[in-house]
């Protein structure tokens, strides 16, 4: 299904701005310019991943702020790889816990974020 770009982005930001404002953070947003306007692809998972990953962004981030950065390679005759990057200056992820980022759900240093 094709899509806006513009759209999509803006929606993406209007949805996590009021929650980085709430916390004090600063919402960076860094798109590349010659991004293609309209995308071919599934818009809604497209939303709902990088609406999780933003989201844990600011909710792990008690200071400081958030860079969402999208932009793209090509990697066809017709066709991109979206690369969206986002950025914070929360807490981290301990480098022995980087191997579980990918697998089955698992809280990370529960005692640590209990109250998060």
């Amino acid at each position: 299904m094709d899509y806006q770009t513009a759209s999509v982005l803006n929606d993406l930001v209007n949805m996590i701005a009021p929650r980085a404002e709430t916390k004090g953070l600063l919402l960076k947003v860094e798109v590349d310019p010659a991004i293609p306007k309209e995308l071919h692809g599934d818009e809604i998972r497209i939303k709902q991943v990088i609406t999780n990953i933003l989201t844990n962004a600011v909710k792990y981030t008690e200071a400081g702020s958030v860079t969402f950065a999208v932009g793209f390679a090509p990697s066809g005759e017709e066709e991109i790889a979206l690369k969206v990057r986002v950025k914070d200056t929360g807490i981290g992820i301990k480098e022995e816990d980087l191997a579980k980022l990918f697998s089955a759900f698992e809280r990370i240093e529960e005692k640590r974020n209990r109250t998060i």
